[in-house]
């Protein structure tokens, strides 16, 4: 009886979100680095558990 709503996020939103993110707060080079593959990262999973089963 777990009933959790998941939203569906595009992992473009997540990359896009994630490279912002720490391109702010460690600068460019290191930011937008990071921040990419955190958000592919984090993309590529949230679509992986929101696939019907």
């Amino acid at each position: 009886m777990n009933k959790q709503k998941k939203y569906y996020v595009h992992p473009i939103l997540t990359i896009i979100g994630f490279t912002t993110l720490c391109t702010f707060i460690l600068g460019f080079p290191l930011g937008t680095i990071l921040g990419s593959g955190l958000g592919y990262t984090i993309g590529v999973l949230n679509k992986e558990n929101n696939e019907i089963k």
